[in-house]
């Protein structure tokens, strides 16, 4: 199966005007990255969570930026009348390992690009980006399942030719009841049973997406009963056989899964576009001087706009933190990770550790992330390892 959109190996354009090509570096990137938060001293799951979600309260209002933890984000369906179709396919030959939260199905049928041309909408997205072509029709939702729009997949280029499918859930908040997790034979925490009704949706169509992720995979014998529980520091609890990932906005989930003996971790991660309140919180606890000169030599270029590349940066390194936590077993700050390359074009960063995280992630370390665009105002980043 091919996938549009993604043409390798790439070229990456580094800090200081350096390329990677096939993922070696041919100029150093900047300087080692700043701490801007500090570690907290206990390692408790409590501690953990709370740190994790102070950090995140730190840099945006929950409008723009979501959560930390390994389940949130929010979507809007993709403007179609903005999308003109390529007719070129590309081969991918890409790179993935990182524990996550999402999981699909793969379609047999070759996806077609999709492009967005130069001022066909106001939006910040790159006009060379590539907007996810999802491999299978949308499914109506059924009736039993109040407040779900439709249900999609799209394949992502993984390491050695192979895909990792994503499925997606849009949903609409205000037309979910809770009834649904008992029609589902789903688990609701006691938590999410004292939420608002949007963060019970998000709950719901995140699991939802799981449970079709992992029966996409055959990773379990019974997906419609299955439950996936949320461990101390708010992850989900996926089957020993499986590793996996859950993102959501307000108006879409996104779940991947992949056999646990073929990968060591999956992260993806929804974001909308920051704001430009957002964005000064980014500039100041998420990229660092090095980073941010990157940044703007790319927004210079015309490659993309810088509210654009400091969300997809913010969010690759929620990927690589989503897709490592399990092995890991401690939380790490943004500083941990720093972004020394981007290529656009073909949607896909390269980010440097700049401290040892573990044995199998020493400072130095180079980890691979995959992007695309849901829609003109949503990246969604990936990371398997």
């Amino acid at each position: 199966m091919r996938v549009a959109g993604h043409a390798y190996p790439w070229v990456w354009y580094a800090a200081g005007g350096g390329a990677l090509c096939g993922g070696s570096i041919t100029q150093a990137a900047g300087s080692q990255a700043v701490q801007e938060v500090s570690h907290k001293d206990s390692q408790s799951p409590r501690n953990q969570a709370r740190y994790r979600n102070a950090r995140v309260a730190k840099l945006v209002d929950a409008r723009d930026l979501k959560s930390l933890s390994c389940e949130a984000m929010r979507v809007r369906p993709p403007p179609r009348a903005h999308i003109e179709p390529q007719l070129s396919k590309h081969d991918p030959t890409w790179r993935r390992r990182d524990s996550g939260n999402d999981d699909s199905e793969i379609d047999q049928a070759q996806g077609v690009a999709h492009t967005v041309g130069v001022g066909r909408h106001p939006s910040s997205l790159p006009a060379v980006a590539v907007l996810l072509e999802r491999i299978a029709p949308e499914r109506a939702a059924h009736g039993a399942v109040p407040g779900l729009q439709a249900h999609w997949q799209s394949a992502l280029p993984c390491p050695a030719g192979e895909h990792l499918v994503v499925q997606a859930m849009d949903f609409a908040s205000d037309q979910f009841s809770r009834d649904a997790f008992a029609r589902c034979a789903m688990a609701c925490p006691p938590g999410i049973v004292r939420s608002v009704r949007k963060r019970q949706a998000e709950y719901f169509f995140g699991r939802l997406a799981a449970r079709h992720a992992l029966h996409q995979q055959g990773l379990v014998v019974h997906p419609d009963t299955v439950q996936i529980a949320t461990g101390n520091a708010r992850e989900p609890i996926w089957p020993k056989t499986a590793v996996g990932s859950i993102s959501h906005t307000h108006r879409l989930a996104m779940s991947a899964v992949a056999p646990a003996d073929r990968w060591r971790g999956i992260g993806i991660d929804l974001e909308h576009l920051a704001d430009p309140d957002a964005q000064a919180a980014l500039r100041a606890r998420v990229v660092n001087a090095s980073e941010l000169a990157l940044l703007q030599t790319l927004h210079d270029a015309g490659d993309a706009t810088l509210d654009a590349l400091l969300t997809l940066v913010f969010s690759a390194k929620e990927s690589l933190f989503k897709a490592s936590f399990a092995v890991v077993g401690r939380y790490f700050d943004f500083s941990a990770e720093q972004v020394t390359g981007v290529n656009v074009a073909a949607g896909c960063l390269q980010l440097r550790l700049c401290e040892s995280l573990c044995p199998s992630l020493p400072a130095d370390h180079l980890c691979p992330v995959g992007f695309g665009w849901v829609d003109p105002q949503t990246v969604v980043t990936y990371r398997v390892w």
